[in-house]
Formats: C-alpha cells, sequence, structure tokens
C-alpha cells in the first residue's frame, strides 16, 4: 500500500539518500538534507519525494517543488501520481498563493504530473503577469532558475487560470536565435578581436542546427514544433564572456509517448543536428581563413556538449541519442573525439 505524508525530521537523511539515487551524477550532487518534504512510503519504505521549499515576496507565499523524485526500482507503480497529488493539496492547505517548479524539457513523466495537479508550462511574462515583477524576480534568483539550461518553468496560481506558454515555431525560432545573439553580445566588451566574424560563425551554427535537426524530424509521422526553453540565461550570459553557450531551443513532437518508437524519433532528429555540427566542424579546419577557424572552434565545443549526456549538457541532443541508439550515439562519440583530437 502506497503512503504519502509528511516527512520526519529524523527521515531527511533517508529522503536524502533516495533523492541521490534517483537524480543523474552531476544533478544528484545538488540534493541536500530537506528542511521540509511530502514522502511517499511503499511498505514502510521511503520510495519517492518532493522537496519543499517557499518563497515569500510582496505578501505572497509560493511553494517551490525543489526536488522531485522516484527510486528507480518502485517506477511504474503510480506512486508518482499520488505523491504530486497529496504535495499539491498539501501546499495549497499551507496557504499558498502559488506553486511552481522547473523540470527538464524531455522529462516527459515530471511534466505530465505537474499538468494533471493544475499546472501550466508557461512563460516568465505570464509569470511577471501572475506573480507580479518583484516576486517573479525573487523566484528566478532563488531558485536555479536563472542558471537551469533546458528547464521550463511550471506555475500554478489559486483560483486562477495560467496562461500557457503559446509555442509558435516562427516566433519560438526568432526567439531563440535573438536571445542567443543577445546573450553572446558581452564579449564584445571583453576584447575579443574580429568579434563580427566570431558572432557570425556562432550564429551560422545555431542557424544551422534548427534546420537539420528539422530534417531530423521529417522521418517521422509526428506534428513537431519548435520552443525555446526558458531557463539558464544568466548561466549562458557568464560563460558566453569567455566561451560559447546558447540557451536550448529545440524541435518537439506535439504529443510525447513514453515509447521506444518516441525516443527514436527524438534521438533522429538530434542525431542530424550532431552530424551537420560534426561535418561543419571537419570543413572549417580545412579551410584557412579566420571565420572558419572561429567556426572550428566553436563547432568544437558544441561537440563536447553533446558528448556529454548528464545535466546541464544532456539538452544539447546527445542524451536524446544515447537514449534512442547507443551504437550511433557510440560512433558520433568516437568520430567528435577524433577531430578535436587533431584539430
Amino acid at each position: 500500500m502506497i503512503v504519502v505524508r509528511k516527512m520526519e525530521p529524523s527521515e531527511a537523511s533517508a529522503v536524502k539518500k533516495v533523492g541521490q539515487r534517483a537524480f543523474g551524477i552531476v544533478e544528484s550532487l545538488f540534493v541536500t538534507k530537506p528542511k521540509e518534504a511530502m514522502i511517499a512510503l511503499l511498505d514502510d519504505k521511503i520510495v519517492g519525494g518532493i522537496i519543499i521549499k517557499y518563497i515569500v515576496s510582496d505578501r505572497k507565499k509560493i511553494g517551490y517543488y525543489d526536488g522531485a523524485f522516484i527510486d528507480s526500482d518502485y517506477q511504474g507503480l503510480g506512486i508518482g501520481n499520488k505523491l504530486y497529488a497529496e504535495t499539491t493539496k498539501y501546499l495549497w492547505e499551507q496557504g499558498c498563493d502559488a506553486l511552481c517548479a522547473l523540470v527538464k524539457d524531455d522529462n516527459v513523466g515530471s511534466w505530465k504530473l505537474f499538468l494533471n495537479n493544475g499546472f501550466s508550462q508557461t512563460s516568465i511574462k505570464e509569470g511577471i503577469h501572475q506573480l507580479g515583477l518583484g516576486t517573479m524576480l525573487k523566484t528566478y534568483f532563488t531558485t536555479p532558475f536563472f542558471i537551469a539550461n533546458g528547464m521550463e518553468f511550471y506555475l500554478a496560481v489559486k483560483e486562477q487560470s495560467v496562461q500557457s506558454k503559446v509555442c509558435k515555431t516562427g516566433s519560438q525560432i526568432g526567439l531563440y536565435l535573438l536571445v542567443n545573439f543577445l546573450l553572446i553580445l558581452p564579449t564584445l566588451f571583453m576584447g575579443r578581436s574580429n568579434f563580427g566574424l566570431f558572432i557570425s560563425a556562432y550564429m551560422v551554427l545555431l542557424i544551422g542546427g534548427v534546420l537539420f535537426s528539422y530534417i531530423g524530424t521529417l522521418f517521422s509521422k509526428r506534428q513537431w514544433y519548435f520552443r525555446m526553453n526558458s531557463g539558464g540565461a544568466a548561466l549562458a550570459a557568464f560563460i558566453n564572456l569567455s566561451g560559447a553557450f546558447p540557451m536550448i531551443g529545440s524541435w518537439y513532437p506535439e504529443k510525447y509517448e513514453n515509447t521506444q518508437a518516441f525516443k527514436k524519433d527524438m534521438g533522429i532528429s538530434a542525431l542530424w543536428e550532431w552530424l551537420f555540427v560534426l561535418g561543419v566542424t571537419f570543413i572549417a579546419l580545412l579551410l584557412e581563413p579566420l571565420y572558419f577557424r572561429y567556426m572550428a572552434q566553436i563547432g568544437g565545443v558544441f561537440l563536447i556538449f553533446r558528448i556529454l549526456i548528464f545535466y546541464p549538457f544532456e539538452s544539447f541532443g546527445g542524451r536524446r541519442v544515447y537514449l534512442w541508439n547507443k551504437g550511433w550515439y557510440g560512433v558520433l562519440t568516437v568520430l567528435s573525439i577524433l577531430l578535436l583530437m587533431f584539430s
């Protein structure tokens, strides 16, 4: 029998251990001993939990889901449904005016559970409209939102409907390119020579990535749309001072499934983008002009991002390829490493 209740203080260490097992290599390092959490028990064993924090600003109390996890040995038993529902009910009972969470773009299981409990995947603009500028800014900077690359913002407001993020492909592609252009501009003030050539090469790689990942979607019968993720702007801006780290934008199917066929379609789209970066980097290495040297340099960085399939790099597409076909992932990884070695 599944039981969901509030965590006792003496259970904090056990909850932390379950959370660390559930998350990836890097993310597990940030799982701290919770002060408050809702936990799921099966036969008196802790098998899942949601860590809770509160954000108080402008007379508003916001319940924040700081981490939600189910032990991998107990997934598929309906534990998540009950845990999310009971946690949401509990937070409303604590007098929260709104609830919010950050969810990775491909984490279908988690975002479906939030949608089922009254949340909407929404924009920063809608967050400001619902919470006010001051509260939204505090939420942005007191949660990992500002550094959470590839994350989306989910919001529920008491007794109000929240407008879901409008994802018109054309406008989202335009926003993706514009925001990444603006975030790379600070390199101009860091004394980078030939800034125009650098940013031109950077934008060509981003545009080509959008185009070739779209070509990959044509191999499936699904309907796709392009979406730029909201999280991680500050992280991208900081890294861009000395490198190239774009915010995430990608093609997503209109309907998600937890099937191997779905993983294949997602993987093929990411595969085409990876092949584009690999091909462009290879060609650029053969050419002498400074423009192509910049393109090879940036392309090499993008290849490294795809090889690394743990957070915060997994949203660049390498993990999609890995989850679909480990053989293809291995081939592209070897080719990328060889190219980097001889560049």
